[in-house]
């Protein structure tokens, strides 16, 4: 009986790894078969070795399976790597890349080395070029830029000291769509400007613009400050006259440091029934200039500063082109808190009156500015929020009137700038 037990499977090794070669409790008893009696050992093999090839292992917890499962499609694995920005759309992407600006060179040329979309998505999106200060910009960068992004509509060439009348031709198969272009402190003249609105009449360069059909410019914005300030004469009334006749639209226009911009010129801006920015200043304006800026009623901000205009032109100004007149006079009483009949008709003649609309006044450099003109100010520009008065000569700020007045100003609401020393 004993030759009957089978033991061609004993594996003394793996036995003795698992329980150490020595037998389990469980086991030390004699066991019986039906034939006969076995030794302990071949029993306790036998039994051991069965249980060895059943092994029981733990089942996870159904939980754990389900939260795996989640993990697994919140981040797929796929066998070539993804980006998180290859995911996003192109309009989540345009505004964390570019946010329709660029304002570098390096930035648009490399932008285009990253991927094909990123290109695309920076043509499609970008509106906004801010390229002040480049040192080096050639004709055939700004070519490649007007090619590239389609749809720009702000340009930013302030001091950039190569950008001529050959840059500005560059800008036309865009010009329908710009509405701002600064161009402050470049060497654009009266003749780039003539043939550039000249060139967008023709309408040769428009044919994909949306507004060709109108044939009018929609520019907003102009800037042409300190074209003058290398010593030639570029900008003038010229120059005037055609942004007066081809872009109806403009509410911003920066003329300052044109020498050539003369009170002919201003009678022609005031033509401008939209501009709500003027600059003026170091310009060759005269008092009487200022009849005809009086006519500008959405007039929000003018500079008039280191020009011949006297107080009497700020008094034109601010009684809406009146000269100055007030009748009956305003007494000074009103300003210090006493007010007889006299003072209280006159402050009814004057709500009567219909202020001007100005909220910022740059008068620095002006020749002198007396108390009544600040009592004009103070009552007929009751918007007004900053008054610069900054180096105005002849000008008494310790008299207790003026003190008074510029202290009901304040009052209302207005910022005024002037020496520190006075």
């Amino acid at each position: 009986l004993a030759g009957a037990v089978d033991t061609s499977f004993y594996n003394p090794p793996l036995l003795r790894k698992e329980s150490g070669g020595v037998a389990s409790p469980a086991f030390r008893n004699t066991h019986y078969f039906a034939g006969g009696r076995h030794s302990m050992n071949q029993c306790m093999e036998v039994n051991e070795l069965k249980q060895l090839q059943l092994p029981q292992t733990p089942q996870p917890p159904a939980h754990v399976e389900e939260t795996r499962m989640v993990a697994v499609e919140q981040h797929p694995q796929s066998e070539a790597s993804t980006s998180y920005l290859d995911v996003l759309p192109d309009s989540v992407l345009a505004k964390i890349l570019y946010d329709g600006y660029l304002d570098t060179m390096s930035i648009v040329s490399k932008s285009s080395l990253v991927s094909k979309r990123w290109f695309n998505v920076a043509k499609e999106t970008v509106t906004k070029l801010d390229l002040r200060r480049c040192s080096r910009l050639r004709p055939c960068d700004v070519t490649m830029l007007v090619k590239r992004y389609t749809n720009l509509t702000h340009l930013d060439f302030n001091y950039c000291h190569q950008f001529s009348n050959d840059h500005l031709q560059c800008l036309l198969p865009v010009s329908r769509k710009l509405r701002s272009l600064c161009m402050r402190g470049t060497l654009v003249n009266d003749h780039g400007i003539h043939d550039y609105f000249w060139n967008m009449a023709e309408g040769s360069h428009s044919e994909d613009c949306d507004d060709a059909s109108s044939g009018q410019c929609v520019l907003e914005e102009v800037d042409l400050s300190a074209t003058n300030k290398a010593g030639s004469k570029r900008i003038g009334r010229e120059s005037v006259d055609i942004l007066v006749k081809n872009c109806p639209k403009l509410q911003t226009l920066l003329l300052g440091w044109c020498s050539r911009v003369d009170n002919a010129a201003a009678h022609r801006i005031s033509s401008l029934c939209n501009l709500s920015e003027l600059d003026l200043s170091l310009c060759s304006l005269t008092t009487d200039a200022c009849y005809s800026l009086s006519k500008i009623k959405s007039l929000r901000s003018l500079d008039i500063s280191a020009t011949r205009i006297s107080e009497r032109g700020l008094r034109i100004l601010a009684t809406d082109n009146k000269g100055g007149v007030i009748a009956p006079p305003l007494s000074r009483s009103l300003f210090h808190g006493r007010q007889g009949e006299g003072d209280i008709e006159a402050r009814r003649c004057l709500q009567q009156t219909k202020g001007c609309g100005m909220e910022i006044i740059n008068a620095r450099f002006l020749d002198r500015i007396s108390v009544d003109t600040l009592e004009i100010l103070a009552m007929h520009v009751p918007n007004l929020q900053t008054l610069d008065i900054t180096h105005c000569r002849e000008t008494e700020f310790v008299s207790p009137s003026m003190r008074a007045i510029l202290r009901h100003m304040k009052r209302n609401g207005t910022v005024i700038i002037k020496d520190q020393r006075r």
